[in-house]
């Protein structure tokens, strides 16, 4: 038997005894209809485990449905990620590398107007920019290679080593060279194996070795010409090898008339000294 709160004493549930500490006792006394008390109770005994129970399963479920939340929200917010971060970051690079490798026509898909919206219309506006500024260059490299193409006098850009950059055809034609046999290759006489062919070529860049001051050239060939070379350094602001251009002027024709000039002179002088002579004699 235990003690009731109530002070009364109760008898034990058949098939074992009621602890006092594993249960919570509600004991209530009935009344019948005249509002009289009887002498009958009704006690309730309910196992404090089971609130225990409760609390730990109520905790449990919280924790699982709490885990079940974050997992969601995670899994979402990849999903949003990737829809409106990853992939249009992946697109961003795609075009990059489809940029760098020369197509200039490709645009990226321009959606919504949150950040990465901005980044792909600055991109768009980046490749179109590129492309005019390609126009610019081709056409000013097409006015550029017109006017060296036309120029009658030879140019031939070369590096501090002697390696031929470009060579026009005026300086092919004065030199007897090709352009595909020469550029790319050095042309000093400490890099070079003899090719009676690039003598002309060889002799060019052997005149320079006393400095940049012009000097004039005769050149080996059917008809032999003389050609003036003033040579101009490039500059070079960003750190980039020194580049230099040769310009080849032909001077056959000034020096062919000043030899005519000095022998007219001179035959002249002869001529007119030779009566005075006869004069004098007689």
């Amino acid at each position: 038997d235990i003690v009731l709160p109530s002070g009364k004493q109760f008898t034990t549930f058949p098939g074992g005894k009621i602890i006092a500490e594993d249960f919570r006792i509600t004991q209530l006394q009935l009344r019948n209809v005249k509002g009289e008390h009887l002498n009958v109770w009704i006690t309730i005994g309910i196992p404090t485990n089971f609130f225990v129970e409760a609390n730990r399963r109520v905790q449990l479920f919280v924790a699982i449905a709490t885990m079940l939340m974050i997992i969601g929200g995670i899994s979402l917010s990849l999903l949003l990620a990737r829809r409106t971060i990853i992939r249009p970051l992946q697109e961003l690079t795609k075009g990059a590398i489809i940029l760098g490798r020369g197509n200039l026509n490709y645009r990226i898909r321009e959606i919504g107007t949150d950040e990465i919206a901005l980044l792909a219309h600055s991109f768009n506006e980046m490749a179109q920019d590129l492309k005019v500024r390609e126009r610019e260059l081709v056409a000013e490299r097409d006015t550029t290679k017109a006017i060296i193409t036309d120029l009658t006098d030879g140019i031939v850009m070369h590096t501090v080593r002697g390696r031929i950059i470009l060579l026009n055809p005026r300086a092919g034609a004065l030199l007897g060279v090709r352009e595909s046999e020469t550029v790319g290759k050095v042309m000093t006489k400490t890099k070079r194996k003899r090719n009676v062919r690039f003598e002309n070529v060889y002799a060019l860049f052997d005149g320079t070795s006393s400095g940049n001051e012009p000097f004039e050239l005769r050149l080996a060939g059917k008809d032999e010409r003389i050609v003036e070379v003033n040579t101009i350094e490039i500059g070079s602001p960003h750190g980039e090898p020194r580049r230099f251009i040769k310009v080849l002027h032909d001077v056959t024709r000034e020096r062919s008339l000043e030899r005519m000039k000095s022998e007219f002179i001179s035959i002249a002088s002869h001529q007119l000294r030779t009566p005075l002579s006869v004069i004098k004699w007689t």
